[in-house]
C-alpha cells in the first residue's frame, strides 16, 4: 500500500488499464489459460463471447471455492492463509483493542491481531503506525497475548523500525536521513547493536568508534557518556542467490564457478556452487547483470542451458536442447528483495567423465 485513493482524484483510462492488468495477473489469467487449453483439447468450436463467459464463471467459482476453503480452515483451527471479513469483524475488542481512522470512509481497512509481548509485535507496531498515517486507511488492533506469556521470559531486545510514509526534508530542502534513537536504556547490561534486514541484504557498520558487539553504557566516559553510542550502517550489496543443477544427473554441479558482471566488465564477482542443493551466492546491486561460467575448468567442462527465476521455469527450460552461449544469461535485480535464479548446466560432449 503506497497510499489510499482520494475521493477528489479522477480515475482515468490509464488507471483502469492498470486495474485490469492487476486483476488479470492475480485472479483470472491462470483460469483463462487453462480454460482455453481444455477447449482446444476437446476440439470445441466456441466463439469469443462464449469463451469469455466460461472464463468469467470459472474464475468466480475458483475464487468462491478459495474463500470457502479459508472459512472452513478457520473453523477447524487448521493452518490457513486468510480469514474472512465476517470472522475479523466478530473479534471482541472492547477491552483489548483500539481503532484508528474511519472504516466507513476508508479505502483500506486493516485488522491486526497482535500478541504484544513478541518480537513480531515490535516490528508490526511500527508498520501499523506508518500505514495509519496514510490517507484512506482505517486500522483495528486487537491485542491477543499468549495465555502462557507469564511463564515466558520478557522481550530481550530494544527495537526500532526505520520506516516513513513519505520523505522528510529540513529547512534547506535536504532529505532527512532515517535515524533510530534508543533512550532510557539500562546502562549495566552488555548490549549488542545490530540490524534486522532482509536476507538478501549485506549491511555493514561504516562509522562508529565503539565496539558494537560489546556495548556497556556504564563504561562510557566524558563526551561519549553525554551523546551515547552512535553508529552508521550502509547497505553495500543485494544478493543474487541461486540453485544450479546438471541437466543429465539432476544433481548439483558442485565446485562449478559462476561470474557476475556487465557487458563492459564481464567479471566483477564470482562464486562456487556448493554441494548442498547446488547453492550459489553473488554480491550484486540493482541493475542488469550477465551470469556466466568462469573462464578455466568450469568453462572447459560445462555449458549453460538456461537460467530461470523459478524452479518451474528451470524444469521447463531444462527440457529445451539449447545452449545460452558465451554471453551467458542476462538477469535483472529490480527490487530490494534480491533475486533467486536456477541455472541449468550440462557437460560438454566428451567431457562427461571429467570433474
Amino acid at each position: 500500500v503506497v497510499s489510499g485513493i482520494k475521493h477528489s482524484r479522477d480515475f482515468e483510462a490509464e488507471d483502469f488499464k492498470l486495474l485490469a492488468k492487476i486483476e488479470a495477473e492475480e485472479r483470472y489469467e491462470n483460469v483463462a489459460n487453462k480454460a482455453v487449453e481444455l477447449i482446444k483439447k476437446g476440439n470445441k468450436d466456441l466463439d469469443s463471447q462464449r469463451i469469455s463467459n466460461l472464463v468469467y464463471k470459472a474464475s468466480s467459482i475458483v475464487v468462491a471455492a478459495a474463500a470457502e476453503a479459508s472459512h472452513k480452515a478457520a473453523q477447524s483451527n487448521e493452518k490457513f492463509g486468510r480469514l474472512s471479513p465476517e470472522h475479523l469483524n466478530s473479534l471482541q475488542r472492547k477491552y483489548c483493542g483500539f481503532s484508528v481512522g474511519n472504516p466507513s470512509t476508508a479505502t483500506f481497512h486493516f485488522v491486526a491481531v497482535v500478541d504484544p509481548v513478541t518480537d513480531v509485535a515490535q516490528k508490526l507496531s511500527a508498520l501499523l503506525n506508518v500505514v495509519s498515517s496514510m490517507d484512506g486507511v482505517a486500522i483495528d488492533v486487537v491485542l491477543s497475548p499468549n495465555a502462557e506469556a507469564e511463564e515466558k521470559a520478557p522481550l530481550a531486545r530494544f527495537y526500532r523500525y526505520l520506516l516513513k510514509s513519505e520523505l522528510e526534508f529540513d529547512k534547506d530542502g535536504n532529505v532527512i536521513e532515517p535515524v533510530a534513537d534508543f533512550k532510557d536504556v539500562p546502562v549495566d547490561p552488555l548490549l549488542t547493536l545490530g540490524t534486522d534486514v532482509p536476507g538478501a541484504w549485506l549491511v555493514f557498520p561504516t562509522r562508529s568508534v565503539h565496539d558494537l558487539d560489546n556495548i556497556r553504557l556504564s563504561s562510557l566516559n566524558g563526551e561519549a557518556k553525554r551523546v551515547g553510542v552512535k553508529a552508521e550502517f550502509v547497505l553495500e550489496n543485494i544478493l543474487v542467490e541461486g540453485h544450479a543443477r546438471d541437466s543429465k544427473t539432476q544433481g548439483p554441479p558442485r565446485g562449478l564457478q559462476f561470474t557476475l558482471g556487465t557487458e563492459s566488465n564481464p567479471y566483477i564477482v564470482d562464486t562456487i556452487t556448493m554441494a548442498n542443493l547446488g547453492y550459489l551466492q553473488l554480491k550484486a546491486n540493482p541493475g542488469v547483470w550477465d551470469l556466466r561460467l568462469r573462464a578455466g575448468k568450469s568453462k572447459e567442462l560445462y555449458d549453460i542451458e538456461s537460467v530461470g527465476d523459478s524452479y518451474r521455469l528451470q524444469r521447463r527450460k531444462g527440457l529445451e536442447n539449447k545452449l545460452l552461449g558465451e554471453e551467458g544469461a542476462r538477469i535483472s535485480v529490480t527490487s530490494f528483495e534480491g533475486i533467486t535464479v536456477y541455472p541449468v548446466v550440462r557437460k560438454k560432449s566428451g567431457k562427461e567423465g571429467e570433474n
